[in-house]
């Protein structure tokens, strides 16, 4: 079973994003949250992608600075229920030297983890009318509902 919801759907750099009917399964991933989101921010790091300074595969949900409401947690989620209110960050692997030490913004693997579009191998996490869109832009894509 799937949840439809709305999203800003990044394509091509220097064109308006679309909103679009993207589904995403109506269980997350063991260590996922589905937040509906309230509030988003647009960041100077979403318009390095806009403008195409930096590369992201496409089509994409972009957007990193959001807040919401937990409506639905993965099975091995700890901390978090559904209906607490949160402000979204980054994903780190919380495994790395640098996690462990406290810096997750330093994470070994920062990179794949907030800009390559998916939750981890084989992910086909977020669909639309045309196929896989990308997710998980900064751990988040919170330009969407």
């Amino acid at each position: 079973m799937t949840i439809e919801f709305k999203a800003a759907v990044f394509r091509t750099p220097h064109e308006p994003m679309s909103i679009e009917t993207v589904s995403i399964p109506s269980t997350p991933p063991p260590g996922d949250v589905l937040v509906r989101m309230r509030a988003s921010g647009l960041c100077h790091s979403d318009l390095h992608v806009i403008v195409g300074e930096w590369e992201v595969p496409t089509p994409m949900i972009l957007g990193h600075e959001g807040a919401g409401v937990v409506e639905r947690v993965g099975p091995a989620v700890r901390g978090v229920r559904p209906g607490d209110h949160v402000v979204l960050t980054f994903a780190s692997c919380g495994r790395c030297d640098l996690c462990l030490a406290g810096g997750p913004s330093y994470c070994d693997q920062f990179a794949p983890l907030n800009s390559a579009g998916v939750l981890g191998p084989g992910d086909d996490t977020l669909s639309g009318p045309d196929g896989r869109i990308g997710g998980s832009f900064f751990g988040q894509s919170s330009f969407a509902t």
